[in-house]
C-alpha cells in the first residue's frame, strides 16, 4: 500500500497537508510516538502517527523533524487534528514539498488503531512472504551447518532474500569482518564509522550515506565486534523484518568460525610455548611454523599488553582478521606473539591492542633455539614501552628515557651501581637495595622513607650511610642519584624480563 492509497480510503479520515510528491511511498507499517525526537525509533517505510504533544512550535525545529524522518526512510507523518499539535509552519510545509515527504492530517476522532489495522490487512500477503523468506534463510544456515553447502553460501542467500547488498563489518572501522569477504563500499564503511561514534541502540539503526543510499546497521548477537550492514539501493524499501533474523544467522556462523579459531589458537599457543622454551626440535618446529605461514628466519617475538583484557584474550581473532600469520600464548595477561617482523604486521598487532596497548619486539628470531633469549628481549622492550608510554619499542634501540639499549647494557649498569649492595644483601640478609629505592622514591626524606619501610628513622640513616660507604659515593650529589635511579630501573626491567640480575 502507498501513502496515496491510504489517503484515498474515506473511512480513515486522512487528508494531505503537504509533500504530495511522496504519495507513492510504500507504507510497510505504522508507528506511534510522542517523543520529541522520534526518528531513532522509526524504520524505513513506517508511517509515524502522533497527537502532537511533543511537536515543536519553532519553524526550524519542525523542518528538522521532517528532514530527520525523511533521512531514516519513514514514509510519512500523520498528525491528529483537534488534539495537542501546534500550528504547522509554512517552512515545514515547504520542506515537506521539497523532500516529497507526506505530512497528513488525521480527522478527529479517528483512532490510530483504525489506520494501523488498514495497513496491517494490506500487508498480509507481504507478511506471508516474510515468513517464507525467514524459512529460506534458516534453511540456508541448516544446509551450511550440515556440510551440504559451504558456509559462504549463506551470505548470497541473505542478500537474495533482502534484495540488496549485505556485508558483515567490523563495528568500529566498517571494514570486512572476515578476511576473505568482499570489502564493503566506501558509503557503507563511512556509515558504520558514523554509527560507531555513538553507541548502537537496540533495533534497526539506519544512516543515510552521502551518496543517498539508506544503510541499515544491525548488531550481531553474541559478537560485539561485528555488525550486519544492508545497503538499500535506489530508495527501494527492503524487508527490514528479516534483518534481525539475518543477524542471528551471521551470529551463528561467526560462532562456528570462532570455535574453529579457538581450536587453532590452542595448537598455535602450544607452538609458541615450545619456541619460547627453546627445548623443541629445530627442524620439526620450523616445518610446523612454515605450515602456518611463519618463517622463523624472519619472525620476531612480541610481548603485548592492553588495558582492555578482552583485546588480549581475542588477539588471535584480531590477527586472523588482519591476515597476520601468528602464534599466540597468553600468560599472566601478557600475550607472547610469534609473527613476521615486517612493519605492516607489527602495525596490525599494535592496532589490535587498541588505545593504551604496549608492545615490545625482540630481535629477529633466526632460529628456534634463540626462543628463550627472544622472549626476554621482548619482555624488556615491553617494560620500556610501559615506562615511556610508547605503543611499540624494539629491543636494542636505546631510548631517550634511559639510554640503555639491551639486556647487556642493563646488567652492566646494575653491576656498576648496585652490585656491591646486592652482594651485601645476599650475604647478610640485608635490605640495602630496598631501602635505597624507598629513599629515592620519597625524595630522600628520612621520615617518609622510614614510614614506607615500617622501620625507625635511625635505621634508614644507618642503611643509607652504609650504601654510601659500599658505593664510595655521596647521595647528596645529583649525578650519583641519577646513575643509581637508572640502575634501579634497569634492575626492575631485568626482573620483568626474567633475566638474571647481577649480584
Amino acid at each position: 500500500m502507498t501513502v496515496g492509497e491510504l489517503v484515498a480510503m474515506p473511512h480513515l479520515g486522512l487528508r494531505l497537508h503537504s509533500g504530495a510528491g511522496g504519495l507513492g511511498r510504500t507504507v510497510t507499517w505504522t508507528h506511534t510516538s510522542e517523543l520529541p525526537e522520534p526518528w531513532p525509533w522509526v524504520s524505513a517505510g513506517d508511517l509515524l502517527m502522533t497527537n502532537g504533544m511533543s511537536m515543536p512550535t519553532e519553524a526550524s525545529e519542525q523542518v528538522h523533524l521532517v528532514e530527520e524522518l525523511d533521512r531514516v526512510g519513514a514514509c510519512g507523518l500523520a498528525l491528529a487534528e483537534q488534539m495537542y499539535c501546534p500550528p504547522l509552519t509554512p517552512e515545514m510545509a515547504a520542506a515537506s514539498d521539497r523532500l516529497g515527504f507526506p505530512v497528513l492530517r488525521v480527522a478527529y476522532p479517528t483512532p490510530f488503531v483504525t489506520i494501523s489495522r488498514a495497513v496491517g490487512e494490506s500487508t498480509l500477503v507481504e507478511q506471508s512472504r516474510r515468513v517464507a523468506g525467514t524459512e529460506r534463510l534458516y534453511e540456508a544456515l541448516r544446509a551450511a551447518a550440515s556440510g551440504e553447502r559451504d558456509r559462504a553460501y549463506t551470505a548470497p542467500a541473505i542478500a537474495k532474500e533482502l534484495g540488496c547488498p549485505v556485508f558483515v563489518c567490523d563495528r568500529v572501522s566498517g571494514a570486512a569482518y572476515h578476511p576473505g569477504d568482499q570489502s564493503p563500499p566506501p558509503a557503507a564503511r563511512e556509515a558504520v564509522r558514523r554509527a560507531a561514534e555513538g553507541s548502537l541502540r537496540v533495533g534497526l539503526p539506519s544512516v543515510q550515506a552521502a551518496t543517498g543510499e539508506i544503510v541499515f546497521i544491525v548488531p550481531v548477537p553474541t559478537c560485539p565486534t561485528a555488525v550486519l550492514v544492508a545497503v538499500q539501493p535506489d530508495g527501494r524499501p527492503i524487508n527490514t523484518i528479516l534483518l534481525p533474523h539475518a543477524a542471528t544467522i551471521v551470529a551463528l556462523e561467526l560462532w562456528h568460525t570462532h570455535q574453529a579459531l579457538d581450536d587453532d589458537r590452542r595448537a598455535l599457543a602450544d607452538l609458541a610455548v615450545r619456541v619460547i622454551s627453546g627445548r623443541s626440535d629445530e627442524h620439526r618446529i620450523r616445518r610446523e611454523l612454515a605450515a602456518r605461514g611463519l618463517d622463523v628466519s624472519h619472525c620476531v617475538l612480541a610481548a603485548a599488553s592492553s588495558p582492555d583484557p578482552d583485546r588480549v584474550a581475542e588477539l588471535h581473532v584480531s590477527l586472523w582478521r588482519r591476515r597476520v600469520p601468528h602464534a599466540v600464548a597468553v600468560r599472566a595477561s601478557i600475550a607472547h606473539v610469534l609473527l613476521p617482523g615486517d612493519d605492516a604486521s607489527l602495525a596490525r598487532l599494535t592496532d589490535s591492542l587498541g588505545r593504551g596497548g604496549r608492545v615490545g619486539i625482540s630481535r629477529p628470531l633466526g632460529r628456534v633455539a634463540r626462543g628463550p633469549d627472544a622472549d626476554r628481549e621482548s619482555a624488556w622492550a615491553m617494560g620500556i614501552a610501559e615506562r615511556t608510554g610508547e605503543s611499540l619499542v624494539r629491543y636494542g634501540v636505546a631510548t631517550a628515557w634511559s639510554g640503555i639499549a639491551d639486556l647487556t647494557d642493563a646488567r652492566a649498569v646494575v653491576e656498576q651501581w648496585l652490585g656491591p649492595l646486592l652482594r651485601d644483601d645476599e650475604e647478610h640478609g640485608g635490605e640495602l637495595v630496598d631501602t635505597l629505592r624507598a629513599f629515592l622514591d620519597n625524595q630522600r626524606s628520612w621520615q617518609r622513607s622510614a614510614s614506607a619501610l615500617n622501620v625507625h628513622r635511625q635505621t634508614v640513616l644507618y642503611r643509607i650511610h652504609k650504601v654510601e660507604r659500599l658505593l664510595g659515593s655521596d647521595l647528596s650529589e645529583t649525578a650519583t642519584i641519577a646513575h643509581i635511579w637508572l640502575a634501579l630501573e634497569a634492575r626492575d626491567l631485568l626482573s620483568g624480563a626474567g633475566s638474571a640480575v647481577p649480584g
